[in-house]
């Protein structure tokens, strides 16, 4: 996933899923390990109908992309091209899955390793999914945004609804080639020796070879975030708010603290004044051995902000195991916690040379994930016995309803933004794992 170069290096670490943060195959044994979930494979065999996949790269369909329809027990129902719209069609079953194994769609996603495949399982008729990527390659909009002088400012910060960030000394800021809309949100804000002085909002505006960024400069706001309900069994633990806006941007600087054990963390400092804005509230939690758990939250705004992270966290992520012979993939869980949504991965290389990167997600239930047999065309992709293991890795979701089924039927995006991760207000996403 892309994110703003203003970020902190705990939002990154909470956002990115790639191959260079592999690994969750080497977490502790627990006698309360559970068996992973995977797909369902028991479905009511009357019940079939159409699943629609839609492919699309920087807003454009891809045309003639093969997209492999399979029946929960495996077989292959239709394989079909995307047509003139980008989209490919089949009955299926319930409990099904959709992949995509092609090297012109994913390699990004794969992160140059191997012939890449994204499986959607756990399927259900009438679903309708999407692949949309975008390769975040340069784009055409030049602009020069120049916002109000603030008295005694030594540093401001431009900040674009559609992404692009940039600091500069004086009140204006240069973006050349930037993918941007005809119209963006921007926030423009005002630092002395460090320290959030002041900001600007302007909910609109029109990029144009020169702009001046509407609105004066108001304070910032004093925030206090308190984040509760911490295990003493956890061994760090860290608090992070952002001001976000209605159009879902991320205005910083965050206000951040954390402490080296289960007690509880309190982050106080100030925040940008936003009409209408909300809070975005991201909680890290880790424990020795494991792969560390995340709580997010999008509250209003106010002086004063308790975060019960406690609630909803989905279990810690145990072992990930993948078995070349018996081709499959799985994890397991260590405690107590729910699991609405998951994605597990696999990268590995043939005895003979070459590899493949398997991403494998949706609402999976608790047994292994048998990696269905491919068409001959696609043998670069189709896990055998001899392969050796790379890495594998899985992050563990619990949200709230409609977030899970954006996640699930909109993968493209989950690797390509962070927005999706993040609930709408008063809704909750946790995660536990490799990402």
């Amino acid at each position: 996933m892309k994110l703003p170069s203003t970020r902190s290096n705990l939002w990154a670490a909470a956002i990115v899923l790639g191959v260079a943060a592999c690994g969750g195959d080497d977490a502790p044994a627990d006698p309360d390990a559970a068996p992973s979930p995977d797909a369902d494979q028991t479905p009511d065999a009357t019940a079939l109908g159409e699943v629609t996949m839609t492919l699309e790269e920087d807003g454009a369909p891809r045309v003639g992309v093969p997209v492999l329809f399979y029946q929960p027990d495996g077989s292959l129902a239709a394989e079909v091209d995307t047509d003139a719209t980008g989209q490919a069609a089949a009955d299926l079953l319930p409990g099904g899955s959709v992949v995509l194994v092609d090297l012109g769609l994913t390699a990004a996603v794969a992160g140059g390793s191997g012939a890449p495949a994204v499986a959607y399982v756990g399927v259900q008729p009438g679903d309708q999914l999407r692949f949309a990527p975008s390769s975040g390659g340069p784009g055409s909009v030049t602009t020069t945004l120049t916002s109000a002088t603030f008295a005694g400012a030594d540093q401001y910060r431009f900040e674009l609804g559609c992404g692009p960030t940039q600091s500069s000394a004086t009140p204006s800021a240069t973006f050349t080639n930037i993918s941007c809309p005809a119209s963006t949100s921007v926030a423009v804000l005002a630092f002395q020796a460090g320290t959030l002085v002041a900001s600007v909002y302007a909910p609109t505006v029109t990029l144009a070879a020169a702009v001046a960024v509407p609105g004066a400069f108001v304070a910032p706001e004093t925030v206090t975030v308190t984040a509760t309900g911490l295990s003493p069994a956890l061994t760090g633990a860290e608090i992070e708010a952002y001001r976000s806006t209605t159009d879902r941007l991320q205005v910083g600087p965050a206000i951040e603290a954390s402490t080296t054990g289960g007690a509880m963390v309190v982050a106080t400092g100030p925040q940008p004044a936003i009409p209408g804005a909300t809070q975005r509230l991201l909680h890290r939690q880790e424990r020795d051995g494991f792969p560390n758990r995340y709580a997010l939250a999008n509250v209003p705004t106010a002086a004063a902000i308790s975060f019960d992270v406690s609630e909803h966290l989905p279990p810690w992520l145990g072992p990930v195991v993948f078995d070349a012979k018996g081709g499959t993939l799985q994890f397991t869980t260590v405690g107590d916690g729910g699991i609405d949504y998951a994605i597990a991965a696999v990268s590995a290389t043939h005895a003979g040379g070459g590899g493949y990167f398997w991403y494998v997600h949706g609402k999976l239930d608790g047994r292994p994930y048998k990696f269905p047999i491919l068409p001959a065309a696609y043998a670069a992709a189709q896990p055998q016995p001899s392969d050796e293991l790379n890495s594998a890795f899985a992050l563990l979701i619990n949200a709230d309803a409609p977030r899970v089924d954006l996640m699930r039927t909109e993968f493209g995006l989950l690797i390509d933004g962070e927005a999706v991760l993040f609930p709408e207000p008063g809704g909750h996403v946790a995660l536990s794992g490799n990402f």
